[in-house]
């Protein structure tokens, strides 16, 4: 029989829109080829919270369908988030306090099947996924339940990511965007930042991920802080893979091809598409007369276009959408753990141009497999490089595919996850176990009410 691994994300990331999205999928993939039945496991948001994707019959049936899991999503009860996040268990926004009630259906799922991992996305979960805060140890420390090998994956280090919004937001306010910012607007924070340790928050946040078995990063900087302030959890470093894709090369001469922007709803993407349209987009317009950007994303419902741009909303098929793309562009001036857009271009052999304060986080070596530029003049000198130089840009294109093939693939990934894994299971050891039925018997583990493997909504 197939040992379990519970896997959770807070809200519906199927079919992925965002780049922590199209993570958990590679994760899903990497856990199942170890050998792992997996089940997904996430809460049904009540409709009125809007700032999270909502789980359907629909996306449940294709996600079973297309990963080969079984869903189980638990329904919150009304205005459960906006409690949630009113109440967190500490002043910052690390850890949320979620209702009785979640708590006791997770407990209750928890004791049913009897997980071998429990994977949790994002720390602000901790105090509803992480086993130990749910159940009595003794029940692990007698044998009664197997321990679960505990990961908990970080994405970025929030306090980092919420110190840094905090500073974009009060540069450029909320949307919608429609109208020009001064030029402080476009300040750059991240340089020098996440790898310093004065922001508030961060030694409580390396608290949390030193309770969980194994911790992955996805930026080698925000690995170095954790592994800095920890000393009990296994820090591994998993950068986002993508699919390596051959997809149709460039045509010699071809120009009239798109230079596109990918981004989702984030304060990050929201300035990133700012500095775009009022810095770069003039400077490259003076170049290239008729060059038009598109922007492509779910981030196209906040902004306003302007001319020179073309919103095509959110794109399922990015690989057509990468076809017909000659230049991928990365425009962010601000954010934390690893642009997956930047990954996912890359991978199709398409060439990026991406701003210095964002590429050290990325594969991108100036020259060799992408363009890094220091300012909106530099940018537009790069993309206009490119759209002249198609020769050139294929060569750093098939630069870029090359690189993510060779070091952040798929395989690669769950080699490394399966590795940390393994090595958890051989400190930990092996528990005798007596049947569950006689230890209910025995009063040792109390009978778990049954929670039904199906899709469970409100």
């Amino acid at each position: 029989m197939l040992e379990t691994a519970l896997f959770f994300f807070p809200h519906c990331f199927y079919p992925p829109r965002t780049g922590a999205h199209a993570r958990s999928v590679t994760t899903i993939n990497a856990l199942k080829s170890l050998g792992y039945k997996v089940l997904v496991v996430s809460i049904a948001h009540d409709a009125k919270w809007n700032g999270f994707y909502l789980w359907t019959q629909d996306s449940c049936n294709q996600m079973a369908t297309d990963l080969g899991v079984d869903v189980v999503v638990i329904p919150d009860e009304a205005d459960d988030l906006n409690q949630i996040y009113r109440n967190p268990v500490n002043a910052g926004p690390v850890v949320v306090n979620p209702p009785l009630h979640l708590l006791e259906k997770f407990k209750s799922l928890i004791l049913q099947v009897k997980p071998t991992i429990i994977f949790n996305n994002y720390t602000r979960w901790h105090r509803l996924v992480n086993p130990l805060e749910l159940i009595d140890e003794d029940l692990f420390n007698k044998g009664a339940l197997p321990k679960p090998v505990s990961i908990l994956e970080m994405h970025d280090l929030i306090t980092v990511n919420h110190w840094l919004q905090s500073q974009v937001n009060a540069l450029i306010g909320s949307p919608p965007y429609d109208r020009a910012l001064p030029d402080n607007a476009f300040l750059s924070f991240t340089q020098g930042t996440q790898s310093q340790e004065h922001i508030g928050g961060v030694s409580g946040e390396c608290e949390i991920y030193d309770s969980y078995d194994i911790t992955v990063a996805i930026s080698r900087k925000e690995k170095a802080l954790v592994l800095k302030n920890t000393t009990n959890t296994q820090i591994i470093y998993l950068p986002v893979v993508s699919e390596v894709k051959d997809l149709d090369s460039p045509k010699k001469g071809q120009t009239a091809r798109r230079v596109t922007v990918v981004i989702g709803p984030n304060i990050f993407n929201f300035q990133g598409y700012l500095f775009l349209t009022q810095r770069i987009l003039p400077c490259l317009l003076e170049k290239v007369s008729n060059i038009k950007v598109t922007i492509a994303g779910d981030a196209c419902k906040y902004l306003k276009p302007v001319p020179g741009v073309e919103f095509l909303g959110f794109v399922e098929d990015l690989d057509r959408l990468y076809e017909e793309t000659a230049i991928a562009l990365c425009p962010l001036l601000n954010g934390t753990g690893q642009q997956v857009k930047v990954v996912e271009a890359m991978a199709r052999g398409i060439p990026v141009v991406t701003m210095a304060a964002i590429a050290e986080s990325s594969p991108i070596e100036h020259g060799v497999n992408g363009l890094i530029a220091d300012d909106e003049e530099q940018f537009a000198q790069c993309v206009t490089f490119l759209l002249e130089n198609p020769d050139r840009a294929m060569e750093i294109g098939l630069a870029a595919r090359e690189t993510i093939r060779r070091e952040f693939s798929q395989q690669t990934l769950t080699e490394t996850l399966g590795a940390a894994i393994e090595s958890v299971k051989m400190r930990s050891g092996q528990h005798d176990r007596k049947k569950l039925s006689e230890l209910r018997e025995d009063g040792i583990l109390p009978p778990a009410p049954e929670v039904e493997l199906t899709q469970l909504f409100a």
